[in-house]
């Protein structure tokens, strides 16, 4: 049965493969990975499209370039436009890394950024497998991973070429870690998520929120030194990524993001106004009719009916908790519920769910309750 999962997963990654969205984000990671110090800005803007066209074809770097797209267009036709858009891209330097690194092989970074996506969502895949077997029996996890591998939301964020199956990896990894009754493990989950903060900056969201909530449940499995460590070296990497790629301040992230998209940022305003946050949550409206979002919040919120109060302070509750307000806390930050965006936030509360559900951590009363 483990080889029918592997065989599946492979057949999945071909399918991706073949159907990679490709968006107008992979020529600035492809900017970013191309990018010395010895080039120009036009430089830097030429090497990128035309990696980009010769890896892509004709037909999908039309669409990228498309004179009917204001934005598309004015980037495409103006270097300094273009350039100014790049520190949105940079501040995620382990993925572009990744892309350097393949680069320096002679490896172009539009095609490695899929083969990256194929071995997170392998990947994924193993862990998920081999963890929820250990915690729930064989037959019971391999269903439910093989089942989570095959769901629309994963399918869909594995063609992205973004970091986005990257970082569902490494967080779900990260939550695997601090879960774990080791503290060796519990340890190399501060390194983890470290990384994941290299890899998307506002991973910081769901390890603030971990360190209050646990310091205020007073879990005896996490320290206070602990949590310490862990909030402030995550904390350190943030403020070194802001830093050091000088990251634009989110009003003008969520200006450009959510109300309208601005071709020039080195001039832009990065004011924001009441009215114009408000304007932007537009963006939820208009996401939820083509997003399984709301799943998660249902594997997250159901267990808290379905077990008694005594259960709510234990270490799967609590983790529940962190992984609903961090939702709720990014949403008020960056309101798209693109299903992309929370792919790992989906796989840990299907973890959750049925770690509450089937696991050795299952209340006797649910025992009960199910033998009946």
């Amino acid at each position: 049965m483990v080889l029918i999962y592997i065989g599946v997963a492979l057949l999945i990654c071909r399918y991706a493969k073949k159907n990679m969205y490709y968006d107008l984000d992979i020529v600035f990671y492809t900017a970013c990975a191309l990018e010395n110090e010895t080039m120009s800005h036009q430089q830097v803007h030429d090497m990128a499209y035309e990696q980009a066209k010769h890896d892509l074809g004709i037909a999908k770097f039309k669409n990228l370039t498309d004179s009917s797209k204001f934005y598309r267009y004015s980037i495409y036709k103006s270097a300094e436009n273009f350039y100014s858009q790049l520190p949105f891209y940079k501040v995620k330097p382990l993925y572009v890394y990744f892309l350097k690194a393949a680069n320096s092989l002679g490896i172009s970074p539009v095609i490695f950024s899929t083969y990256l996506n194929l071995l997170a969502y392998f990947a994924i895949g193993i862990v998920l497998l081999f963890y929820l077997i250990h915690f729930i029996g064989f037959y019971k996890g391999w269903l439910i991973s093989f089942c989570m591998m095959l769901m629309p939301m994963v399918l869909d964020t594995i063609k992205n070429n973004t970091p986005d199956m990257l970082i569902s990896l490494f967080v779900l990894t990260a939550v695997m870690l601090l879960l774990s009754g080791s503290e060796i493990w519990r340890h190399i989950a501060i390194a983890v998520f470290c990384c994941c903060i290299f890899i998307r900056p506002e991973s910081i969201i769901l390890v603030t929120v971990f360190c209050g909530i646990s310091f205020l449940y007073k879990q005896p499995v996490y320290s206070k030194k602990y949590l310490l460590l862990l909030c402030s070296t995550s904390i350190i990497c943030y403020l070194f990524v802001s830093v050091y790629y000088h990251a634009y301040p989110w009003t003008l992230l969520y200006k450009h993001s959510f109300i309208r998209y601005i071709p020039d940022l080195r001039n832009a305003d990065v004011s924001l106004t009441f009215k114009d946050y408000i304007y932007g949550l537009r963006f939820i409206p208009n996401t939820v009719f083509y997003s399984d979002f709301f799943l998660i919040p249902l594997f997250l919120i159901l267990p808290f009916f379905l077990f008694s109060v005594a259960y709510w302070k234990s270490k799967l509750f609590v983790m529940a908790q962190v992984v609903l307000v961090s939702v709720i806390i990014r949403i008020m930050l960056f309101p798209d519920l693109s299903i992309r965006f929370y792919t790992g936030v989906f796989l840990i509360s299907v973890v959750l769910f049925f770690r509450m559900m089937f696991g050795s951590e299952k209340p006797k009363v649910l025992n009960n309750f199910n033998s009946n």
